[in-house]
């Protein structure tokens, strides 16, 4: 069973992660330092947590299931869509009401047969901007569009959040001109399938 304080800490304890991790990055800029960018994935699941197979040897605390497996694959889904923090369903479901989210998609990652929907953490609830609430709900618009299979006006929208630079746009803009090309099937389903990871 989920706990509610856990899932609410882990979502902030992202945010903020990202936000000082920005601010370390300007300070070594200016130092001709490197930049380090860092992706973060949260999702629920059952996993074997233990000392496995270290019996009168060192300790080998580690994690166990498909699950960690699919975690894994998961964390790249942010390089994907341009994004730094996505969760599943599962915590979008627990914590929408103190969280500020972004549908993103319904995947499918590599060796696996079930999708699942994923979303974008932005920020707590009442901290971002009018404008960025005006863009998201553009995005939500433009994504009821895609579903619909209405790719030149979905095409329109994404256009004008990539130019704004909104990074998930830009990466459904490039399917857009792409199904424009080549329409997919009548029963396509929108689930878009994962081909690296």
């Amino acid at each position: 069973k989920e706990d509610k304080k856990e899932t609410f800490n882990v979502c902030n304890s992202a945010l903020k992660q990202q936000k000082v991790l920005k601010e370390l990055n300007k300070s070594w800029k200016q130092g001709g330092f490197s930049l380090i960018k860092a992706r973060i994935w949260i999702h629920t699941w059952a996993a074997i947590i233990w000392n496995i197979w270290a019996e009168w040897k060192k300790m080998e605390y580690t994690a166990l299931w498909d699950n960690v497996n699919l975690a894994s694959r998961l964390e790249w889904v942010n390089k994907h869509y341009n994004t730094y923090i996505c969760v599943s369903e599962s915590i979008y479901n627990l914590e929408k009401e103190n969280f500020e989210f972004r549908y993103l998609d319904e995947i499918k990652v590599k060796w696996k047969k079930k999708s699942l929907s994923i979303y974008e953490l932005i920020a707590k609830k009442g901290e971002i901007t009018k404008i960025k609430i005006e863009n998201l709900d553009k995005f939500e618009k433009a994504i009821f569009l895609y579903k619909k299979m209405k790719f030149k006006e979905a095409l329109e929208i994404f256009t004008y959040l990539s130019k704004k630079r909104d990074w998930p746009s830009k990466t459904y803009k490039y399917r857009c001109e792409e199904y424009l090309k080549n329409p997919p099937k009548s029963n396509w389903d929108w689930v878009w399938v994962m081909q690296s990871k």
